[in-house]
């Protein structure tokens, strides 16, 4: 029975191509308790003869009595022919007897015995002829088909392609014959389906297997798409879409590349891909969940439904932004290579002119910063997007300015749009490091010069952001940083200024004067002037003028931050 199966359905394609079949029945069990059997002609004397039965997993029509033509109707109408679908039934093994066997769609099981009425039959005579008949209410729907021309039949089918329409034929291996157009009044015809047979002598005819319903397959719906996804690094980043399936789909997700897109397989650690299915709102819904994910994991990435069809359905596409860092280059002696700055995060080495002279860091490293001169030491990472696709970016570094001590010059960054930012006399040329950090939110711009914000004002990202990173030298290329820097940060967020102080710290151990209380409470210092550290001095200041100015309260809560300091993070 094994091969049989396998035999028939591998004739569904022939017929409609991307095809779901369900099996009704394929006689395995013995019975045909779903079967109501009528004797639609007799033209003998006794009461009708024809037995249809089940038998070696096939079904026959079996007479033992004859004393005349009859034919018989076999049906169920647990299942209906719909409008698409096509009745089937295999032919292999086929026996021949005395006459006619086939398939039959009917208004009804409920046959009036001795009628023939509001039934299409397709039948064979023989291993090699097949004809159909049938009846439009009670009128003869004129005989179609012969012999198959020494074709041996495989299978044969009743196929629904319209409301009032049916086609009749059968199948040799990959050739498919249609016998018979049947346009019928009563569209209640497919409402029962089954058997049909004309027996004119004692004897068996048939070994029909595996009757089938084959209906061309629906491919999925989508009802939700997956939505675009922001997370910070080493977080669980989840996509789903929620879709519709008249058959058992399978889903895989992708994520959006060139030249061809990447299956999410879920071997790979972090990966996991799952199916479920909800049974009140006969909905599935495909989710993909990544976990840890980093700033190389941003991208476009979708579902991809398969199920009967056989041809993949795709989910829109949705976005994945990583917040987190997206280049560093730490300048270190250690980490120049083959003329080359290396990249500690994506590979996006820069290509250093000259012969770079490394020196002390900002962190006291020896050899952790690159002396840049006109000839030595600046140089060109690659084109590469730092912002992806978040519109927002931080650009952090530390600078040594090689001047004659005391020199003050605005520290000034601008756009190619025109929009600037400006520090009057920030840069210092006193051996000091300084730390400068610029964040961009899409609209506004701000400047940060040891964790604290010095200029802000409107500026917008441009739409493509991809750009060659030019490292100590302007974007013309004629301007070129006299100093050194070390540690150049590219982040594809806007940092808060707590995230800039914090940033700073973590880097230097340097504390940023930004807490609030600072500014109210920093009254004098060492040399009499505010100096952002809330000590003895801010104390002694406020305690002269409390009489006059202040009352007890405002006492009570400066001498709780008097030795707290006023700086971020708090050393406390």
């Amino acid at each position: 029975m094994s091969i049989k199966k396998l035999s028939m359905f591998i004739l569904i394609g022939v017929i409609v191509g991307c095809v779901q079949a369900v099996v009704i029945d394929d006689f395995e069990d013995g019975n045909m308790d779903e079967y109501t059997q009528t004797i639609v002609l007799d033209l003998g004397d006794d009461p009708g003869q024809i037995v249809f039965e089940a038998s070696g997993g096939a079904v026959w029509a079996v007479i033992e009595t004859y004393d005349g033509i009859e034919q018989g109707l076999c049906l169920r109408d647990d299942y209906s022919l719909d409008v698409g679908e096509t009745l089937m039934i295999d032919t292999s093994g086929f026996v021949d007897g005395s006459q006619d066997i086939g398939l039959a769609v009917a208004a009804t099981t409920a046959q009036t015995a001795g009628l023939r009425q509001d039934y299409i039959s397709l039948y064979m005579r023989s291993s090699t002829s097949v004809y159909s008949r049938g009846f439009n209410g009670t009128s003869d729907f004129p005989l179609a088909g012969g012999s198959t021309g020494g074709l041996v039949v495989d299978a044969l089918f009743i196929e629904r392609i319209d409301t009032n329409t049916f086609q009749t034929g059968w199948i040799s291996g990959s050739t498919v014959v249609v016998i018979a157009e049947r346009t019928v009044s009563n569209t209640d015809i497919g409402t029962a389906i089954g058997f049909y047979s004309d027996m004119r002598d004692v004897g068996s005819i048939g070994g029909l297997d595996n009757l089938a319903i084959i209906a061309e397959a629906t491919p999925p719906s989508i009802v939700s798409h997956p939505d675009d996804v922001t997370v910070n690094e080493m977080q669980t980043a989840i996509f789903e879409t929620v879709f519709t399936s008249e058959s058992t789909p399978s889903a895989a997700w992708y994520r959006v590349a060139s030249p061809d897109d990447v299956w999410m397989d879920p071997a790979e650690s972090g990966i996991d891909v799952q199916l479920t299915y909800d049974a009140v709102s006969e909905q599935y819904t495909s989710t993909l969940t990544m976990a840890g994910v980093t700033t190389s994991d941003g991208g476009q990435y979708y579902g991809q439904i398969t199920n009967d069809t056989g041809a993949p359905h795709n989910s829109d596409a949705a976005g994945l932004t990583v917040y987190g860092l997206v280049a560093h280059w730490t300048f270190n002696q250690d980490r120049y290579s083959n003329s080359d700055y290396l990249e500690e995060v994506s590979g996006y080495d820069a290509d250093v002119t000259g012969t770079p002279t490394f020196v002390t860091g900002a962190d006291g490293t020896v050899g952790g910063a690159v002396q840049i001169t006109e000839t030595d030491g600046w140089a060109m990472a690659p084109v590469f997007d730092p912002v992806q696709q978040s519109g927002q970016m931080t650009v952090s570094f530390w600078a040594n300015w090689s001047q004659a001590q005391g020199m003050e010059a605005d520290l000034q960054a601008d756009s190619s749009a025109g929009e600037q930012l400006i520090m009057a006399n920030g840069l210092k040329a006193d051996t000091q490091w300084q730390h400068v950090c610029t964040v961009y939110d899409g609209t506004t711009g701000k400047l940060y010069v040891d964790g604290v914000l010095r200029d802000e004002g409107t500026w917008p990202l441009p739409t493509d952001t991809e750009a060659a990173i030019n490292i100590g030298i302007s974007g013309d290329q004629t301007n070129v940083f006299n100093g050194a820097m070390d540690d150049l940060r590219l982040y594809n967020y806007a940092m808060t200024e707590f995230e800039v102080a914090d940033l700073r710290y973590a880097f230097s151990g340097q504390r940023s004067c930004i807490l609030e209380y600072g500014v109210v409470y920093d009254l004098s210092g060492a040399s009499g002037q505010p100096d952002c550290v809330i000590d003895l001095y801010d104390l002694t200041a406020f305690a002269t003028q409390w009489l006059s100015q202040y009352d007890m309260d405002d006492f009570l809560e400066v001498s709780g931050y008097w030795q707290s300091s006023g700086l971020y993070p708090d050393e406390n």
